[in-house]
């Protein structure tokens, strides 16, 4: 295998064409489907319109659907008189002594008690100057119908999904690098469940939360704000970056696999954890990033699954506090890839501490 030293742009040309080939395979996969429902559809007999089915022993009895169903009469619910006093409505109820003046001043009283509650959350989205609720999901909705490309509405004439060259347009309207760091972050924003296309729903929901939560209007300017303040946010904001970090796995595979092929984590890894990131894996003296998928492409022939995602950002925050790796102890609960490549360090020579490294 080609080292990255001879490929110096390898990452970024690897990942674009991971990006587009990524949403390819799913789209005609997508396709595949939709046709084999349509002949299924066309294929299906019509319904039996038969008011009766074949009971345990063969006999046929009423089809519970063919019963007819029986309404209540009147009858079967017998009235009973009561006598009991209609008391006055509570405007006319006043106590003794009091004239129906006081009683207008009361009721003046409690209406002016209540127009100076604290106003709800929709009030006050008027007039701090925001959409109206009832306005932020329809001009979402037409904001998405915007960037929907005619080749979307062919592959998907429902409009519901815009496939990798829509969402690369987009990102470029964001002022978004879409091969580095920054894609996931709008990808979280969005709540995105996969790395090349973006839903309708997700969109509309992703925003519709942005808007409630940080009062971010529904219109392009306002959103290239948003990103860029999130993108500040996942640099510096430690809890923000790991859940950026989190949800790319997610978007990564596949929807039907519980992991991420291998080229793809690596691609996904380049991009946030390499040194163009807001958070390069590097020490003092190791570059942990590359030492890792030289491991990988040495030792590791699996996929890797949500633990090892997840568990491999722990082990790069560690690592770069020690590069020595002196924290780990094999009696943690690291998971076994994890364990081998910290002896295939010592072995390598990566670190040193005197380990004996059978293997």
């Amino acid at each position: 295998m080609t080292s990255l030293e001879e490929r110096p742009d390898a990452p970024r040309v690897e990942f674009l064409g991971l990006f587009t080939s990524c949403f390819q395979k799913r789209s005609s996969s997508a396709h595949r489907s939709r046709r084999i429902k349509s002949v299924q559809q066309d294929g299906d007999g019509e319904e039996s319109s038969s008011g009766t089915e074949t009971g345990v022993d063969g006999d046929l009895t009423p089809h519970p659907r063919s019963q007819a169903r029986q309404q209540p009469t009147p009858q079967d619910f017998p009235q009973t008189e009561l006598s009991l006093p209609t008391p006055p409505p509570p405007s006319l109820q006043r106590h003794p002594g009091e004239t129906p003046d006081m009683v207008k001043l009361d009721k003046l009283k409690s209406t002016a008690k209540w127009l100076n509650k604290p106003k709800s959350k929709y009030f006050s989205s008027h007039d701090s100057g925001r959409a109206p609720v009832d306005d932020t999901v329809p001009k979402l909705n037409r904001m998405f119908d915007e960037l929907l490309s005619e080749q979307d509405k062919v592959d998907d004439p429902t409009g519901q999904t815009m496939d990798a060259e829509s969402v690369e347009a987009y990102m470029q309207l964001l002022g978004v690098d879409h091969l580095s760091h920054e894609l996931f972050v709008v990808l979280e924003i969005v709540n995105a469940h996969s790395l090349a296309k973006f839903t309708r729903s997700d969109f509309v929901d992703g925003w519709k939360a942005a808007y409630y939560d940080n009062g971010v209007q529904p219109d392009l300017q306002s959103h290239k704000r948003y990103v860029r303040s999130c993108i500040d946010k996942f640099a510096r904001d430690p809890a923000y970056y790991k859940k950026v970090y989190q949800h790319a796995f997610m978007v990564g595979k596949e929807p039907a696999q519980k992991a991420l092929d291998k080229e793809i984590a690596i691609a996904f890894w380049d991009s946030l954890l390499g040194p163009a990131g807001a958070h390069p894996w590097r020490s003092d003296n190791v570059d942990w990033l590359e030492v890792w998928k030289g491991y990988l492409e040495e030792r590791w022939t699996r996929s890797v699954n949500k633990d090892m995602w997840n568990q491999t950002l722990i082990f790069a925050d560690k690592a770069m506090e020690d590069e020595t790796l002196g924290f780990w102890n094999e009696d943690q609960a690291w998971p076994g890839v994890i364990d081998d490549f910290v002896l295939w360090c010592h072995k390598t020579g990566v670190v040193s501490g005197g380990m004996d490294v059978d293997n």
